[in-house]
């Protein structure tokens, strides 16, 4: 009890003077911890803007068994999807599919851009048939997606195979060389521009963060961030 007393004494509590270099010691402790933290943080992002990469995507229509040989293609690989085998297999028996022969096909070239690769990648696509507004999804993946290589998708389904079609909905979920997840998106809006949206993964990839919006205005895609 007489410790107590003497802790509460007056005489012993601390002057102004002492609050205030107390105060300043807990400000700089306060400002370096927050320094160290800003410049991890900025060199993380450096980090990471070093290895993401980026995609081209474009829709062509080529030959069904492609080659390098042919024009605007590029060395890559090609995810046989089930319209493919089924196509491919209408082509070797030159039999017709919904009255013309099965020589071309409209696919999704997506060309690494770099600066390095993409691991883990998944790919989706909702596709349209513009007449009577009916939709198919093909899907693949690739373990690995490396810089200035392309990744070939058939689009095409048996059943509108040389009908009036497009792409709806793009989507490609991915793993960086830094260990980020990110999510490209491109899709139509009500106008006949596109849009494309890249977005990380964040909570343990419960939410999506969107990084950067693009936009087609007039042929050229611009950011709208």
């Amino acid at each position: 009890m007489h410790n107590i007393i003497n802790f509460l004494d007056p005489k012993n509590a601390l002057e102004l003077r002492d609050w205030v270099a107390l105060c300043g010691l807990l400000f700089t402790i306060f400002s370096f911890f927050t320094a160290q933290y800003l410049t991890a943080r900025s060199q993380r992002l450096t980090r990471q803007l070093a290895v993401r990469p980026y995609f081209l995507i474009t829709r062509a229509k080529n030959k069904i068994k492609l080659s390098t040989e042919e024009e605007g293609i590029g060395a890559g690989m090609m995810i046989v999807t089930k319209g493919y085998r089924e196509l491919s297999g209408a082509h070797a028996r030159d039999k017709q599919i919904n009255g013309t022969n099965v020589d071309t096909l409209y696919y999704l070239r997506i060309k690494n851009l770099g600066p390095s690769y993409a691991l883990d990648c998944k790919f989706h696509v909702k596709c349209k048939e513009k007449d009577n507004g009916e939709t198919w999804d093909i899907e693949g993946y690739m373990p690995i997606f490396n810089k200035d290589e392309y990744i070939y998708i058939p689009l095409e389904n048996v059943r509108y195979y040389n009908s009036n079609q497009g792409i709806k909905d793009i989507k490609i979920s991915f793993k960086t060389q830094s260990k980020e997840s990110l999510v490209v998106r491109q899709f139509s809006t009500e106008s006949p521009n596109m849009k494309v949206v890249i977005s990380k993964k964040i909570f343990w990839g419960l939410f999506n963060k969107k990084i950067v919006e693009f936009s087609d205005v007039n042929g050229v895609f611009r950011s709208v961030d």
